[in-house]
């Protein structure tokens, strides 16, 4: 990334017994969003679970709280009002861009990738020039047999080493 950028990982995760967001992450990632525009250069953030609803209401009606960062709404006002622009999340498995523009114009870019555990293994690409973001999202094409694992089937071995996409897309 470069100079220009720095990367700020949050670490979001659900082992607190309440779920909650400890003050003292809220405060350490804030501070960190700051000092990166002090600094001149652009905050991206990046954790597990989104902080942006992907996929419309289709989404909302079956996706749990369990699908966003704890305490989404403050969370994310918190980081927007930090200076926060641009996020990398996954825990969905998808690809899907979306943002969420508060009452102030502030606009917050949610970029869920997906894993290369999940067909058909995505590889997202993101070429930086300034604040403009360029985006590309390409499928594994194949594996190259000495990265198999010796206790796969020689069937499944044959299948995944024939095609790829279509052994990955079985489920």
């Amino acid at each position: 990334l470069g100079d220009k950028y720095r990367v700020i990982s949050i670490d979001a995760t659900r082992a607190k017994a309440d779920l909650s967001l400890s003050p003292d992450l809220i405060e350490w990632t804030k501070q960190a969003i700051e000092e990166t525009i002090a600094d001149g250069r652009i905050p991206i953030g990046i954790t597990h679970y989104s902080m942006v609803i992907h996929f419309g209401e289709i989404t909302a009606m079956f996706a749990s709280e369990k699908s966003y960062i704890n305490d989404v709404d403050n969370f994310r006002t918190a980081v927007m009002e930090a200076g926060l622009e641009y996020v990398f999340t996954g825990h969905m498995h998808a690809n899907d861009i979306a943002s969420y523009t508060d009452k102030e114009g502030r606009t917050l870019y949610d970029i869920e990738t997906s894993s290369l555990a999940a067909a058909p293994s995505p590889i997202r690409t993101v070429k930086c020039f300034g604040t403009e973001f360029h985006f590309s999202t390409t499928n594994l094409p194949a594996l190259a047999e000495d990265t198999l694992p010796d206790y796969l089937p020689a069937a499944e071995r044959e299948a995944v080493l024939a095609d790829y996409q279509t052994y990955a897309r079985r489920g």
